[in-house]
């Protein structure tokens, strides 16, 4: 019965095979399967070229990681030097402490030499026996002795104990400092691969795309000089500003700090130096020296310093008329440009 109606059927599709319209709606279904992978390998249309604008805006994102990471390497570096000045004192300290043990111990041994004397080799019993201060009653010393004997050991234990706090404050420093160092290695790493990044982007564009956005990244840039833009060089604030404008030029290096090469808190560090006042080579630790103040053109004076993102990641010298002298980034120098107010986040005085 199952084999009769299997039979049926397929006679039946042989039919329909024969008839016109469903010949024609056969080939029509071909057709279309057949032109479908054309049609998604040839009407697929590549991605458009970035405009110059959105190359810039990459580009820029990607120097911004790299200026990030260019501060965090400057203040772990500044923080390595802090730890390298506690090391130092531990050193001093664990060096002390051992004199001061070896002093308890003498002093001790005094104490054990004259009690030997007193009562020949039975007041070494003293120091052997189970009970001290019986046998210093029996032996007929004066109390003088007990009572220095007792200070001479409570002095060791707590010298010994001092020394001991000493010896592991300087463990504590030496892997402070092993694990910043490593700290440091890694984003050196991570700065020479952002930078490089960024070359990349640039470098994939033509010239004159190339040219078109590294208009727009530097479009906050002037071409006067100090003179040009009357920089008053006077004063203490002055020599600040004198030694900055005599840097106009000088290549920016990340994490350079002079005497040629710059970062951006390498510059305001070294200018304010010059005038006597100590920074650390760092951007947002910068910020908390000096007096606070509004990072606005009507409450800015010459020599404020003007921080910018957050966290704080970029500084710039304030010279008046809304301009600022700042090394920017890896492929530029130290340069006069535009206070790009909307990014200003902190100012500080000196």
């Amino acid at each position: 019965m199952t084999h009769h109606r299997l039979t049926e059927g397929f006679e039946m599709l042989r039919s329909r095979w024969r008839r016109p319209w469903f010949l024609a709606v056969a080939a029509a279904a071909s057709a279309v399967l057949v032109g479908l992978p054309l049609l998604a390998s040839g009407g697929a249309e590549a991605a458009p070229e970035p405009t110059a604008a959105q190359a810039a805006k990459r580009v820029q994102a990607l120097r911004d990681k790299a200026e990030r990471s260019t501060e965090q390497y400057n203040g772990l570096r500044e923080q390595l030097s802090s730890l390298d000045v506690r090391l130092a004192a531990a050193r001093a300290r664990v060096a002390a402490q051992e004199k001061r043990v070896v002093g308890a111990r003498a002093a001790l041994g005094q104490v054990v030499a004259e009690t030997y004397k007193q009562g020949d080799l039975s007041g070494l019993a003293l120091f052997l026996g189970d009970d001290p201060d019986a046998a210093l009653e029996q032996s007929g010393m004066v109390a003088t002795l007990t009572d220095r004997r007792n200070a001479a050991i409570e002095q060791l234990r707590d010298e010994q104990a001092r020394l001991s706090a000493a010896a592991t404050d300087l463990t504590t420093q030496q892997k402070r400092i092993a694990d910043a160092t490593a700290d440091l290695q890694k984003l050196r790493t991570t700065v020479a691969r952002q930078l490089k990044a960024a070359q990349k982007e640039l470098a994939r564009l033509q010239a004159s795309e190339r040219a078109a956005v590294e208009r727009l990244l530097n479009a906050g840039d002037t071409s006067i000089t100090c003179a040009q833009a009357g920089v008053e060089l006077s004063g203490r604030v002055g020599t600040m500003l004198r030694y900055a404008c005599a840097h106009l030029g000088d290549p920016y290096v990340w994490a350079a700090a002079g005497p040629s090469t710059f970062d951006c808190s390498g510059l305001t560090m070294r200018a304010w130096q010059v005038a006597g006042v100590s920074l650390p080579h760092n951007a947002d630790a910068q910020s908390h020296y000096g007096t606070r103040v509004q990072p606005r053109e009507a409450a800015l004076k010459p020599g404020d310093l003007v921080f910018f993102h957050s966290p704080i990641t970029h500084v710039g010298i304030y010279i008046g008329d809304g301009l600022m002298i700042h090394a920017p980034h890896t492929g530029t120098v130290v340069k006069i440009a535009r206070v790009p107010w909307s990014s200003a986040v902190a100012a500080a005085r000196y």
